[in-house]
């Protein structure tokens, strides 16, 4: 038994100093500068929503605790689904609730304030920025190797992704193994060939997919070139903080 233990222990040790060495995965939402100053914050147990409060009221009630005879009980999954906000976008009225999902898949369904509590779609992410336009905006540092910041807009009861060219990353680390840059992406001219340990800041992705993606790297001597790196996800990530993080 005492082999036993010793064994799982040392697991634990190793397990915990490739965490360590590829970086600590932050769930903590950046700072937006002046972007939403004007809008009210709620943040609590790891979700954050932003929203205005001329046009919204807060509930963050859990779907059990409501009436039986009110369209937002819901007894399936109790405590599961939070009721966070009721508010106004485009003159339209909506609840925005939230879930953590089956293995830690944050989103925010948007339904109609009917009475059939119709469902136009869902935001994935612990972050919700609801300004009480047209548009909203999520950050979502889950199901990612960084964190994604996305806009929506809510359209013929629909509710859609509006279409960036790259997604900014802002990283800064060493890297933990040796990474090439490229004049363009999928390859071309090499820029620069860069040894483990050699600080860069990862600056833009050209998307937010599984397994390893091409991303635009400045050197610490200002260099710039599209590199592909390795996310963290079956395989050690070319960059420290650069950590696939969810199914």
């Amino acid at each position: 038994m005492k082999e036993l233990l010793k064994l799982v222990m040392i697991f634990v040790i190793l397990i915990c100093s490739v965490t360590l060495a590829q970086g600590e995965i932050n769930f903590d939402p950046p700072d937006f500068g002046n972007s939403f100053q004007y809008l009210e914050k709620f943040s609590e147990n790891g979700i954050t929503l932003m929203y205005d409060k001329e046009k919204s009221t807060l509930l963050n009630k859990s779907r059990d605790s409501f009436p039986k005879d009110d369209k937002l009980f819901e007894e399936e999954m109790p405590g599961e689904e939070l009721v966070l906000l009721k508010t106004e976008i485009s003159g339209k009225k909506y609840y925005i609730i939230f879930s953590w999902g089956p293995s830690e898949d944050p989103a925010f369904r948007i339904h109609k304030d009917d009475k059939e509590l119709t469902y136009i779609g869902s935001i994935g992410g612990a972050v919700l920025v609801v300004p009480g336009s047209v548009s909203l905006y999520s950050y979502a540092r889950h199901n990612g190797a960084f964190g994604k910041r996305s806009k929506y807009k809510i359209e013929k009861n629909k509710i859609t992704e509006v279409k960036q060219p790259f997604y900014y990353v802002g990283l800064t680390g060493n890297t933990l193994k040796p990474v090439k840059l490229y004049d363009k992406i999928d390859g071309g001219n090499v820029v620069a060939s860069l040894p483990a340990n050699y600080e860069v800041e990862v600056l833009v992705a050209e998307s937010a997919q599984y397994g390893s993606a091409w991303y635009l790297v400045r050197t610490s001597f200002g260099l710039t070139g599209w590199a592909k790196l390795d996310q963290g996800f079956n395989s050690q990530p070319s960059v420290k903080g650069l950590i696939w993080h969810g199914d």
